[in-house]
């Protein structure tokens, strides 16, 4: 149990941005994915790696600049999650 939350109950039904969808990131974003989360944003300075990630399912959403991503889901039910090495 993490903050009230049972990991094998799957309780994601939130929005989450990743930001940054290398390894690690993006293997985040897949298990997020597998955990029924409503909607996940990926952040990352590679348009190729957004596409990629879109286009696989991954994500919902990507941007290349984390400001206007960011601002988008800000309020309500949200977590972000930085996953990037720089």
């Amino acid at each position: 149990m993490i903050g009230g939350i049972k990991l094998e109950e799957g309780d994601f039904r939130r929005n989450i941005a990743v930001v940054g969808l290398g390894l690690i990131g993006g293997s985040f974003a897949m298990a997020l994915r597998k955990h029924n989360a409503v909607r996940i944003f990926g952040i990352d300075i590679d348009e190729s790696v957004l596409n990629k990630a879109a286009g696989c399912g991954v994500i919902d959403e990507g941007a290349s600049n984390a400001k206007k991503n960011i601002m988008q889901i800000r309020y309500g039910n949200n977590c972000f999650v930085s996953a990037g090495s720089n």
